[in-house]
Formats: structure tokens, C-alpha cells, sequence
């Protein structure tokens, strides 16, 4: 029974370990409206569009991931971001 869950938990249908992958475009937008929110050079307005359009990509990466994630460690990921993106945010 551990043995069957262990598998569940860390290995995709084709027995690949996966607990990281290449990222997909949600999350790289995600990543890079995060660095451009944090950058000085723009004004206050556009650097809190910036952050909002961070956490709307952040959101769509992780609804993908509890949707149609390849293992329940990735499943269990995109929960985890989900929360904590609604404790930072609110």
C-alpha cells in the first residue's frame, strides 16, 4: 500500500520521477511580471499591474497544476501555491 502511494506521489504514468519539470508559460509569466514589479525604473501604478498580473499567472499555473498535474506531489503543489498566494495576497 506505501509502495503503490509512494508511486502515486512521485512518478508520472510513464514511471518518470517528476517533482519539477520545465516550466510552462504561466508560471515563466508569472516569474517574469514578479521581477518586473520589483523594479524601480516604472511608477507605483504600473508596478502594482505588474503584481497583479504575477499573481493572476501564479493562479492559472497553479489551478493547472491541482487540475491536471502528473502526480499527486504536483497536485499537492499547486494546493500549496494556491494558499499561499490568497495568505499573501489578502
Amino acid at each position: 500500500m506505501f509502495k503503490k502511494l509512494y508511486r502515486k506521489t512521485f512518478f508520472d504514468k510513464n514511471n518518470n520521477f517528476v517533482i519539477a519539470q520545465f516550466p510552462n508559460l504561466p508560471i515563466i509569466l508569472a516569474l517574469v511580471f514578479t521581477i518586473l514589479s520589483n523594479i524601480d525604473i516604472f511608477n507605483a501604478g504600473l508596478n502594482e499591474v505588474f503584481t497583479y498580473l504575477a499573481s493572476g499567472f501564479l493562479f492559472v499555473w497553479a489551478y493547472l497544476e491541482i487540475t491536471s498535474g502528473v502526480n499527486y506531489f504536483r497536485r499537492f503543489l499547486g494546493i500549496a501555491v494556491i494558499v499561499y498566494a490568497i495568505f499573501v495576497r489578502f
